[in-house]
């Protein structure tokens, strides 16, 4: 299986919302490997955090909702406006408000990139009480020895298995393009986690 995506069933706001962006945000994935495979073969996953965030706010259009990246925003304790979020989606009453972090294996941890996420989002003024608040970490591994590909594969399912353990939501890329390989390194895919902060 090379994609595949998981919302927690009951506790997790904006279920429907987000069952409908995730696979929407894997199918642009796959579309943009398709679209530069023939001219020069690119995988968004590559360009870091904002290209990822920006895949998901188009996301949130094709699921007809509506998505603003990079937004304005009120620091919680001075009231100013010196502040921005990653990102603000939504569709009908529902919207969430996400700060999202990158994460390369196998160096860095997913845990501290979600808690690093979260403090960033309590300096963020609350848009109101029915807002979902989302921590988001991209895990992308990147490892250079000759089963490389199998390694990082075997990374992401086990940090998927985790995630969907402790009630976060997840979408699972792994690439089909011949081309996962750059600097003598494999990228073979990227998780997202997305986990519900309170406030």
């Amino acid at each position: 299986m090379q994609e595949k995506w998981f919302v927690p069933a009951s506790d997790f706001r904006n279920r429907k919302l987000w069952s409908d962006v995730l696979p929407c945000w894997l199918r642009l994935l796959r579309k943009y490997e398709s679209a530069t495979a023939a001219i020069d073969p690119d995988l968004a996953y590559w360009h870091g955090e904002q290209a990822l965030t920006g895949l998901l706010a188009t996301a949130a259009s094709e699921a007809k909702g509506w998505g603003l990246q990079e937004f304005c925003a009120s620091n919680k304790r001075s009231k100013k406006v010196n502040c921005h979020g990653d990102l603000w989606f939504g569709r009908g009453d529902a919207s969430v408000t996400v700060e999202a972090k990158m994460c390369w294996r196998p160096g860095e941890k997913p845990q501290e990139k979600l808690k690093a996420a979260a403090r960033k989002l309590k300096q963020l003024e609350s848009g109101g009480a029915e807002e979902q608040w989302i921590a988001l970490c991209y895990v992308v591994p990147c490892y250079k020895d000759p089963k490389a590909k199998a390694r990082g594969s075997g990374d992401l399912r086990e940090l998927d298995q985790w995630a969907q353990s402790c009630g976060i939501a997840t979408a699972l890329h792994l690439s089909q393009s011949k081309i996962t390989s750059w600097r003598k390194r494999s990228y073979p895919g990227v998780l997202l986690l997305a986990k519900e902060c309170t406030r």
